[in-house]
């Protein structure tokens, strides 16, 4: 009975073990994941991505004020600070890392180069489609 007793003890201590821990999901270590998943993904890079594409569907009379104007609206300390409060408060840490894990492999670095470009293809869509609801 003892040796019975001393398996099952044994079993669920590594059970409990291979479970992972949601003690670990707090809020600062919510955002140390957030802070290393800045320096994996700087937001640098998505607002010069962002802008590039965006220029390209700006008529060049209009690139300048328009390269002005998104230098503004997409300055990496603003989305560094949006970014460190928004992404602890909807994703776990596990999540956190995970999405850092995610855009350091090929895949994701490819998936983040491409990113811009998409999002150039599919807003002006998306605003006309805001814009036609919108009218009367």
């Amino acid at each position: 009975m003892k040796h019975l007793l001393s398996i099952f003890l044994l079993s669920a201590a590594l059970l409990a073990s291979a479970v992972p821990s949601h003690a670990d999901d707090t809020k600062n270590n919510r955002i140390a994941a957030t802070r290393a998943y800045l320096k994996a993904v700087p937001p640098e890079n998505m607002a010069k991505d962002l802008t590039t594409e965006i220029l390209k569907t700006v008529p060049p009379e209009q690139q300048v004020m328009a390269a002005e104007t998104l230098k503004k609206a997409l300055d990496p300390k603003f989305l560094e600070s949006v970014t460190l409060t928004a992404m602890p408060k909807h994703f776990t840490t596990d999540e956190i890392k995970a999405l850092t894990k995610f855009y350091t492999s090929a895949e994701g670095a490819s998936i983040m180069k491409k990113f811009g470009a998409y999002m150039a293809d599919i807003m002006p869509a998306v605003q006309s489609r805001i814009m036609s609801t919108l009218a009367p």
